[in-house]
């Protein structure tokens, strides 16, 4: 480290002078009692691409978040399409990233701690919404020090034990995308922090196309990441044992060398391969059947929520998740994970209409109008910030100097 980079490790992060600056910051905050006209939330997204689903459920609450109650503030990573969207929502972001918990440059994650605390002073946050179980450690222990509510918004069904353990103990409450994933938090014997709030579609966005325009060709879609996980080999595999005039379009960008192992397995047939479309609705509309072969594990897939929004006829894998968003027709559309042989049934079945394509499109809108309605979810995903700002007063540290008393921290 050298001499000189000693005397500045002891001047920036002595126990007297990061206790002094804590203190400084926390008692500069204001009050949560005290009269506002919106209450501040300050979001944190690890990604700033869209193509992940977290990231457009993210755009979707902060586009339907009732604006003349709460203030959206937005940290991103880096400039991006997140970012551009919130800007034209009007929202203000700022742009840094949390370094890694086991950063060898362990003032990287002291610095970035005491810049979150600057925030959080500067911005008058009130809550802090995080989607990330990194960024939740660091909002976590903001939060107590601060004395603002910290939610963690579990959007993926991977147990990251023994950090889940830590990361219930560090937030307020815990949203949870599906029963499936808060199944990660079964070990907590109060639950009630878990609360389950659907992905939400923009049902004005997507909604069903007019009277379609009848063709010869069955046509199937893929529609999200291109990533091994997903399986859509299996779907590739399907293509040559389908009977009749069908064509597949996959539509994604993500793992190179997969996608390159996809483009030489999809040789003589026909598969059309399409580049990531911020905007997939037009893409969407024009096929017959959408389909998600994922072989891993899901979060709650919003590929599925927007099919079933257009009326769609959702082909998915047997996942818990997958079979939890399609609801009650999950028997006619889903098939073992893996199997060839029972996902080119159920396209068979839909080709030689031995299941009303539109009787079932209406069925599974109707399930998106009740279920997963973005403005809904953001209806709900509300009244738990005004719980949490309900029961502010019940902080750890109490808003005064008890806690930070340095002749009590030092002894």
């Amino acid at each position: 480290m050298g001499q000189e980079g000693w005397r500045i490790a002891q001047e920036k992060f002595s126990l007297s002078g990061m206790i002094k600056k804590t203190e400084e910051l926390y008692l500069d905050l204001p009050r949560q009692g005290a009269a506002q006209e919106q209450r501040t939330i300050l979001f944190t997204s690890t990604f700033n691409s869209l193509q992940g689903g977290g990231q457009r459920s993210l755009l979707l609450l902060l586009k339907f978040l009732k604006r003349e109650k709460f203030k959206p503030l937005l940290i991103v990573p880096d400039e991006g399409e997140l970012a551009e969207e919130a800007t034209k929502l009007g929202i203000r972001y700022l742009v840094f990233t949390f370094p890694r918990l086991r950063s060898i440059k362990i003032w990287r994650p002291l610095v970035f701690f005491f810049r979150l605390l600057e925030v959080i002073k500067e911005h008058n946050v009130n809550i802090i919404h995080t989607d990330s179980p990194r960024e939740a450690f660091y909002c976590g222990l903001a939060g107590r020090i601060a004395g603002v509510a910290v939610i963690l918004h579990a959007r993926v069904r991977e147990s990251t034990q023994p950090l889940d353990r830590i990361l219930y103990w560090a937030v307020d409450s815990i949203i949870a995308v599906s029963q499936t994933v808060a199944g990660r938090f079964a070990f907590a014997r109060n639950n009630s922090k878990v609360v389950v709030v659907y992905n939400g579609v923009d049902l004005e966005e997507y909604k069903p196309a007019g009277q379609e325009e009848k063709r010869g060709v069955f046509r199937i879609g893929y529609f999200g990441r291109i990533h091994p996980r997903k399986g859509i080999e299996v779907l590739i595999q399907a293509m040559p044992k389908l009977r009749g005039e069908v064509e597949l379009v996959i539509q994604g960008d993500g793992d190179t060398d997969y996608v390159a192992s996809l483009k030489n397995l999809a040789k003589g047939y026909r598969i059309e391969f399409r580049s990531y479309n911020r905007d997939p609705r037009k893409d969407m509309a024009g096929v017959d059947a959408i389909v998600l072969p994922s072989i891993q594990l899901e979060g709650f897939s919003r590929v599925i929520l927007e099919a079933m929004a257009m009326g769609k006829i959702i082909i998915a894998s047997d996942l818990a998740e997958n079979k939890e968003a399609i609801g009650g027709d999950s028997a006619l559309l889903t098939f073992p994970v893996g199997s060839v042989k029972e996902l080119v049934s159920i396209i068979e079945a839909m080709i030689q209409n031995k299941v009303s394509a539109a009787d079932l499109g209406m069925r599974l809108r109707k399930r998106a109008e009740t279920l997963f309605d973005a403005r809904k979810s953001a209806a709900r995903i509300e009244k738990i910030y005004d719980m949490l700002l309900a029961q502010a007063g019940s902080r750890i540290c109490p808003r005064d100097n008890t806690c930070f008393s340095r002749e009590k921290s030092l002894a």
